[in-house]
């Protein structure tokens, strides 16, 4: 029913474990970041929609994140950049939140595409 739940979703919905590594990946993060959820199940995060130059920093930010060192960005709204699988960037808003569970904590990001917000600023 979850599962259901969250592949209806307007927004795309990742989760990844305290590694990083992506267990969730709705349907929306498919058509979003043109990647199946068989393709990234298991692979770090950054190795998917971080664009290059900004993975070392992101993966900072990540662990700085997982450890508790920084909580600022959390149930806030951050425009960032994304890159689809082909390789165009895409302008995103992402809301960041972690859930601590028995077996540790996950971190659950809901993503959204601006490119038509963008496109209609632009106007």
């Amino acid at each position: 029913m979850q599962r259901l739940i969250l592949n209806s979703a307007m927004d795309a919905v990742i989760i990844i474990d305290e590694e990083g590594l992506i267990t969730f990946w709705n349907q929306q993060a498919e058509q979003i970041f043109g990647w199946n959820e068989q393709e990234v199940l298991g692979i770090n995060l950054t190795d998917t929609f971080v664009p290059h130059e900004l993975r070392a920093s992101f993966k900072k930010g990540l662990e700085k994140l997982l450890s508790g060192d920084d909580r600022t960005i959390l149930n806030k709204r951050i425009e960032i950049n994304g890159l689809h699988r082909n390789g165009n960037n895409i302008p995103l808003e992402v809301n960041l939140t972690i859930i601590h569970q028995s077996g540790g904590s996950i971190v659950c990001g809901f993503v959204r595409d601006l490119t038509e917000v963008k496109k209609a600023e632009a106007l």
